[in-house]
Formats: C-alpha cells, structure tokens, sequence
C-alpha cells in the first residue's frame, strides 16, 4: 500500500503536538509544576493550528482533485455544511483556536493548564471522527469511542508527559526534587499501562484484527511495529523504574546514575514518537488489506 506522506507528516506533527500538549498540563497536576516556560505551550499550540489548517488543505485538494479546485467558494461550502467531516473540522478549528487562545494570552497558572489538558484531550479525543471509529454504528460506535479515548489519553499522560519529565531530569538541581518526580509519573505510568493494553485489545477486536493479520496484511505489519515498539518501551519504562531510579536513590551523589536516567527517558521519547508515527499510518489504511 502507497501512503501520501506529506498528509502522514502532518497528521503526526499535529497529532504528537497534542499529546504533548495534554501530558504536559497533566504534569503540572500531578507533579505540581511545569518545569519549562509558557514558550513550550505557544508553540505546540501553534504547531497544532499550522498543521490542522495543512491538513484540512491537503485533504481537501485530494477530493477536489487537485488546488485549483480550493479557489472555488462552492467547495468550501459544499465541505463544511454539507458533510460530517466539514462539520467536525469547524468544530475542531474553534477548539484550536480556543487552545492558542489560552497559550498565548492566559497568565500561567493549574488554570491554565486545566483550559490546555481539557481542549488538547477534545482534540484527541474527536481525532476518532477522522477515522476508523466515524465508520462503526450503534454500540460498536460508542465501544469504538470510548476505547479509543482511553487509548489516546492514555497515551498522551505517558508520551506527553515524558517531555516535562526530561527537562526536569536536565534542568533541576535537586536530587531529592527529582526523585519524587520520577515516582509519582512511574505510579502514572503503570497505571496508564493498563489502560493502553485494554483499549489496544478492545481496538483490535473492533477491527477483526487476528493474529494471522499481523503477517497476511499490510495493516497488520504495520500494528506488528507499533506493538514491538511498545514492547521495547515497556522495557525501557521498567528498566528506569526498577534500575535506575533505584540506583539513584543508593547513590544519590552519582552523577552516573542521573545521566543514565537521562538518556534513557530521551529514548523512551523516540520510541513513542515512533509509536505515533505507527499510529498515524494505521490511521489511513484499512484494517483488512
């Protein structure tokens, strides 16, 4: 199967943005602060606008087959009134524009980072109307749903997270600070584990997905790297939680066992920005063939 790529990047570009921006407002619940600046928000809300309004385009050229077809006002009317996805996407631009909205002009506060956690979660969440779930019916419509919001958010409080973890492990001083950082999002992070895994399975049952179709179909090989990928994170997780965390806590003076604990959670951020891109792909493609 061809993939049209520069759709796939931006889908991952937005849909990344988003994680990140909902784990790290989650963060701050948890852990009590954010250890970046109000920089870090700006960005990434601009990045899932830029890449929101990109993907639109470039979904919309498929249609109408090609750009020219963009200059007509009929286009845009016929998308936007006369289908569900130009629905979804005008209620996807008012909570985009909502999220720069509170990045860029709230003053920082758990606030406002209750406003980014809700809407960046909306957004997530409603991805599912872009995709496999919009076409289920009924109750296996509703099962889709609300597996798929587990597994995003789930996602999200893990993936996201890991970026405001590593700049407290790169930035904060304080050994004692860093350990109790590390512990309350390892807690979250079993947690969420659990919840990943069942959404995962209910996904594949959905989907008629067996265990032949992870080598007789495309789909299928392409879910066999997402999910090898989760196994290795899964490692990486267990390895900072049941390794090095522990070494930390012996030999707090080490400066060994902080560094390993840095590189580490940075490969735990290249594995899941590899799960995502995983993720994205299986977005487009059937789950049959």
């Amino acid at each position: 199967m061809e993939f049209f790529w520069p759709l796939l990047v931006l889908r991952w570009l937005q849909l990344g943005s988003l994680l990140i921006l909902f784990g790290a407002s989650l963060f701050v619940f948890y852990d009590g602060r954010w250890p970046g600046d109000t920089r870090t928000y700006r960005r990434l809300a601009s990045l899932a606008l830029v890449t929101g309004c990109c993907w639109l385009l470039v979904s919309l050229a498929d249609m109408v087959d090609g750009v020219a077809g963009l200059a007509s006002t009929a286009t845009w009317h016929t998308f936007f009134f006369a289908t569900g996805f130009g629905r979804v996407w005008v209620v996807r631009f008012a909570l985009l524009l909502a999220l720069i909205v509170y990045a860029f002009l709230a003053a920082p506060s758990k606030g406002k980072s209750l406003a980014i956690c809700s809407l960046s979660a909306a957004l997530l969440i409603g991805t599912a109307w872009l995709g496999h779930a919009a076409a289920a019916q009924g109750f296996e419509w509703l099962a889709s749903l609300a597996s798929y919001a587990c597994h995003v958010l789930g996602a999200g409080a893990w993936l996201g997270g890991l970026v405001p973890l590593s700049q407290r492990l790169w930035r904060d001083g304080e050994i004692a600070n860093l350990r109790a950082s590390l512990e309350r999002f390892s807690r979250m992070g079993m947690t969420v584990v659990v919840l990943i895994v069942a959404s995962g399975m209910v996904n594949a049952y959905l989907r008629s997905v067996s265990s032949e179709a992870l080598v007789a179909t495309s789909y299928g090989n392409v879910l066999a790297v997402k999910l090898a990928l989760f196994g290795l994170l899964i490692g990486v997780a267990a390895s900072n939680r049941w390794v090095f965390l522990r070494r930390l806590r012996r030999n707090p003076e080490v400066p060994e066992a902080l560094h390993a604990l840095q590189r580490s959670v940075v490969l735990e951020q290249v594995l899941g920005a590899g799960i995502v891109a995983a993720a994205v792909a299986l977005g487009s493609m059937p789950p049959g063939e």
